[in-house]
């Protein structure tokens, strides 16, 4: 039996696939390539796949992990997987993880809010509002919904404007709690200047462990 970690890139074409249909093709994507996963027992096994954090739809990444355990000792490089996976998601790397996913403990993303009129003025709201504190917004949980101050969550923040439109880069906690950046995009466009923003793209960049290297 092994027990391997993939790197792996979901790209703009791939954003809009489900965690739940994810699963499903990178499932198919080892079959095609000769993977014997392993299998839990009992009456409706399924396969050891895990990914780390699950990506919200919308989003593209270049930092999405998988670890999955197959029946036997086996060698397998990226090539052979992105030979089999759909356009759009792409292995970086293969290789046998030595620390868990509860690790994890920071996210580096990018944010682009489309600005149909005026995007220096919602810049400036917008550092104005990341600078102050609180920032209550609704989140939903398990439990339920409630209003919340998200600012903990933001370990560092940088917007810009380009090409008429605001560029904000965001260091979110991962976990326990974790922190979303379509938090604080609901959050900006609960003010006045942010009720207008337009379309919004996500990207997940970078995972840090607590002594914020780059966690693989």
């Amino acid at each position: 039996m092994s027990k391997l970690r993939m790197a792996f890139n979901k790209g703009k074409s791939a954003r809009f696939i489900s965690h739940l249909d994810l699963i499903h093709v990178l499932q198919r994507a080892f079959k095609r390539a000769g993977v014997d996963l392993r299998y839990s027992s009992g009456f409706n096994p399924h396969p050891y796949l895990s990914i780390a954090l699950p990506l919200p739809v919308g989003f593209s990444s270049t930092c999405e992990l998988l670890d999955f355990q197959t029946e036997r000792e086996i060698e397998i490089n990226p090539e052979q997987m992105n030979s089999v996976l759909p356009y759009g998601i792409s292995a970086t790397a293969i290789y046998a993880p030595d620390r868990p996913f509860r690790d994890i403990h920071s996210i580096d993303c990018d944010v682009l809010i489309e600005c149909p009129s005026d995007p220096a003025s919602k810049l400036s709201a917008l550092t104005e509002m990341l600078a102050g504190k609180p920032i209550m917004v609704e989140k939903r949980s398990k439990s339920g919904t409630s209003i919340v101050d998200i600012s903990p969550g933001i370990l560092s923040h940088n917007a810009s404007e380009t090409g008429g439109n605001i560029a904000l880069s965001l260091r979110l906690l991962a976990q326990n709690p974790g922190l979303s950046p379509e938090y604080v995009v609901k959050a900006f466009k609960n003010t006045e200047a942010g009720s207008s923003i337009g379309n919004v793209e996500f990207f997940r960049k970078f995972a840090y462990d607590a002594e914020s290297c780059i966690f693989i």
